[in-house]
């Protein structure tokens, strides 16, 4: 998480590394993969992981779905990630200004799929804490989505019950830049 943290902080700066990728560069990235961390990320066009952390491509193996949301085909990246790519760290990212998270409690876009993997996290938010803003919603969502990701992943639950792999919910602040950890 350190490397992933230290990006984050170029990228709030402004001063971000300058990646090169020529015809040698492109030739390793052809041969293999080495990712550092598997990201759950939602697929709006203002979250790209790898900017957002200031990482290279082969650094992150990313999983885009509207909401972060565990999705099946979420769990299947995610498994790949820990099982092939042996990847110790996982990170469940949302957002600040989440449409599919707002959809979810009827301000958008609203649809069938939206309602069957957010409105679980927001019903119980709901009725752990009451009336939540969207900022505190996108932050139980993906936290909801780590739960989701262990209920649903054999290969994750052993990764991290034998202590190999992390997971960690997270919250993108799309006005400062800035990625939390959010609280357990």
């Amino acid at each position: 998480m350190d490397r992933l943290i230290r990006g984050n902080d170029r990228f709030v700066s402004g001063t971000p590394k300058t990646y090169v990728y020529g015809e040698k560069e492109r030739a390793t990235l052809c041969e293999e993969q080495k990712p550092i961390a598997a990201v759950v990320a939602c697929s709006d066009s203002r979250v790209a992981p790898e900017i957002v952390f200031d990482q290279p491509l082969g650094a992150l193996f990313v999983s885009r779905v509207p909401g972060n949301v565990a999705a099946e085909s979420t769990v299947w990246a995610v498994d790949l990630a820990v099982d092939v790519f042996e990847v110790p760290l996982v990170v469940v990212m949302g957002h600040t200004g989440c449409l599919a998270v707002a959809s979810s409690m009827d301000k958008g876009f609203v649809s069938p799929w939206i309602q069957q993997h957010i409105g679980p996290a927001l019903n119980a938010a709901r009725s752990k804490h009451g009336n939540l803003s969207l900022d505190q919603l996108v932050e139980e969502n993906a936290r909801h989505a780590v739960q989701r990701l262990l209920l649903m992943s054999t290969t994750l639950r052993n990764a991290v019950k034998s202590e190999r792999v992390s997971v960690v919910p997270a919250v993108y602040d799309m006005a400062t830049g800035k990625v939390s950890l959010a609280e357990e």
